[in-house]
């Protein structure tokens, strides 16, 4: 339903929370942010204004999805250079698509930016290059830029005690590697070896951070549904403080989640929800909940 009330095209119930983190992954919440540029960034002549327009955008904490591809509303889109690195690619444009106002005009030129999981504050420009430059979505270049500008943010991401690997891997050849989602080591040539700076992709050509989340969110709900088994009796007895009829049993029916919350409706004919959450103990976890009551059918 968010995906949905959001704009998102071909959400699928079966896949809604792979598409959900997906979504997550690429959409970059607005609010005002921070802009550095890598020591090899310059901007082509004649898109000075472009850049500065996406650039206050930026620093305003506006709307960025305007200059993002057109398929980025396509839950189904799989941006691998964004699954593979985190790597982002905007349109440098100041004027609107005749096509479809949601999104900013097409241009030639690519703004190449880096936004670490780690800091949330910040985007980080890589450069500005040709929409037609040729393997464009594999030019290790951009890492190397990153780790030439950033060292200190790169490092988590640099294999430690490997200087080379068995063989150099060409942009092109990483592609196909790509292609058939194959994770290689990107060596710069220097003593420098790194992972994928956003975890790269499994072998179904998925987010591996995507995938992350997903089974943190199951474990986080095995856990959940443990807490509220063991805590049923005082769950029902609080349920029954709202109901002319008493229940001693009750069904819970997965509604939505929203943070840490858990909402549940409680059985089909009662507008009652138990908005569940978890608290970390020392020795495991408790359940923290609330009763809502809606006076009526939920």
């Amino acid at each position: 339903m968010q995906l949905t009330n959001a704009g998102f095209n071909n959400v699928k119930p079966a896949e809604a929370m792979s598409q959900f983190y997906d979504v997550e992954l690429r959409f970059i919440n607005p609010k005002p942010r921070k802009i550095k540029k890598s020591k090899d960034f310059v901007c082509p002549v004649g898109y000075e204004a472009k850049l500065q327009y996406f650039e206050n955008a930026v620093t305003r904490g506006e709307n960025l999805i305007p200059f993002m591809t057109k398929t980025m509303l396509d839950v189904t889109f799989q941006d691998k250079m964004l699954f593979d690195w985190g790597i982002y690619h905007f349109h440098l444009s100041d004027t609107d698509d005749k096509r479809d106002k949601r999104f900013k005009a097409r241009s030639g030129q690519l703004l190449i930016a880096y936004k670490d999981f780690h800091d949330d504050d910040t985007i980080y420009f890589i450069t500005v290059v040709s929409h037609q430059k040729i393997n464009l979505w594999t030019t290790q270049d951009f890492i190397r830029c990153l780790a030439d500008s950033w060292p200190d943010m790169m490092e988590k991401y640099r294999v430690q005690g490997v200087v080379a690997t068995d063989f150099t891997v060409t942009d092109a050849e990483y592609a196909n590697l790509r292609t058939v989602n194959i994770n290689p080591g990107i060596d710069l040539g220097d003593g420098r070896v790194y992972i994928s700076p956003n975890f790269g992709l499994t072998a179904a050509g998925t987010s591996v951070r995507t995938q992350f989340k997903i089974n943190a969110m199951n474990r986080h709900i095995r856990l959940l549904e443990n807490q509220i088994k063991a805590k049923g009796a005082l769950v029902i007895a609080e349920v029954n403080e709202h109901l002319k009829t008493t229940l001693t049993d009750i069904t819970l029916h997965f509604q939505s989640f929203r943070n840490n919350d858990f909402v549940f409706r409680i059985e089909e004919d009662f507008g009652v929800e138990l908005i569940a959450g978890l608290v970390q103990k020392d020795h495991g976890h408790d359940l923290n909940y609330v009763i809502v009551y809606h006076k009526g059918p939920a």
